[in-house]
């Protein structure tokens, strides 16, 4: 008697094992797929044995098999596909800040009369919306499908008045043309590039990133730039007043032309290429392993901490240095 039900007791136990192995492969292929699983409430069964309706785990389905393929059914998220294009305009009544949100090459140039539009996808420029200086999708579902495309699956057109802050965020691509304004703020997140021209008294940039900022046809009086992390910055050639550069991180600063101050602090492994930008003032605090190249004519204010290297060009009236640890400053033609 036992033994008899110690045998049905194995086989029940075999059956139970296989059932649930059953299970959690077909629970595995559908979560590899993408899909949802067996629903809640659903009933499994195999042959005559019944495992019943149960509860479908909150895991099930979110896993990163499925997340990985989002994008395959996102318009743009396949480069290879063919799709049409087509133009839409935004309602934009002009503002003096735009934040961009969405990948997007924007570009812009002042005119008397707000005007946006967006060329693209036929199936992604329906989404688009410009809602109090914003651009971004018209809703928070198309937000998460943001790193599914590239930069160039849209192209934002704006012009109008003055616009006198400009933030990107991811990798967007922001071009300013022919700017004639009082002041320009730039604010980059991410791995975008901005390119500017024109003509602007004041200028401020802050940058944080891996992204580049080319303001090289920009010509500017004042110029304030904080770069931190690994992004790359060219400032307005030509003539200026000031010049302030915090640089932090492992990023690159260059510029050229002249300018009567220049302030640069840097923490870190970046490198300012100042060399070809003349100045009548320099003052330098470098802590790090910052490579700095100046080009000052009557002061000097050098202070390195670490192991940085700052090279002065040309002559220059007066020297006060301050070195600490194997930093360097050298005088060179």
């Amino acid at each position: 008697m036992n033994g008899r039900l110690g045998r049905i007791a194995v086989v029940s136990l075999g059956i139970a094992a296989s059932c649930g192995a059953i299970l959690a492969l077909a629970s595995a292929q559908d979560w590899v797929e993408g899909g949802d699983g067996p629903s809640s409430g659903s009933s499994w069964s195999l042959g005559s044995w019944s495992l019943g309706s149960w509860t479908r785990p909150h895991w099930i389905g979110s896993s990163w098999a499925g997340a990985s393929r989002g994008c395959q059914g996102t318009p743009g998220g396949s480069p290879s596909a063919a799709r049409e294009r087509r133009t839409v305009d935004l309602a934009w009544s002009g503002s003096s800040g735009v934040k961009i949100r969405i990948p997007a090459q924007v570009h812009y140039q002042p005119g008397p009369t707000a005007t946006a539009s967006v060329t693209g996808d036929a199936d992604l420029v329906g989404h688009v919306r410009l809602r109090d200086g914003s651009l971004e999708w018209d809703t928070v579902e198309w937000g998460r499908q943001v790193d599914c495309l590239r930069a160039d699956d849209l192209v934002v057109q704006l012009s109008g008045p003055a616009v006198t802050a400009w933030t990107i965020q991811g990798s967007a691509s922001l071009d300013l043309s022919g700017l004639r304004q009082d002041a320009l703020q730039i604010t980059a997140h991410g791995s975008g590039a901005v390119a500017a021209s024109g003509e602007v008294r004041d200028t401020t940039v802050e940058a944080a990133g891996s992204g580049g900022i080319d303001l090289g046809r920009l010509t500017a009086r004042t110029t304030t730039a904080n770069v931190h992390g690994s992004g790359n910055l060219k400032l307005p050639d030509g003539s200026q007043e000031s010049l302030r550069i915090t640089l932090r991180g492992s990023g690159a600063v260059s510029a050229s032309g002249t300018v009567q101050q220049v302030s640069l602090e840097s923490s870190g492994s970046g490198r300012a290429d100042l060399g070809r930008l003349v100045t009548e003032r320099a003052s330098a605090t470098i802590r790090g392993s910052g490579d700095v190249d100046l080009a000052p004519r009557q002061d000097a204010d050098i202070s390195v901490s670490g192991s940085g290297v700052v090279r002065l060009h040309g002559a220059v009236a007066r020297l006060s240095s301050h070195l600490s640890g194997s930093g360097q400053v050298r005088q060179v033609p």
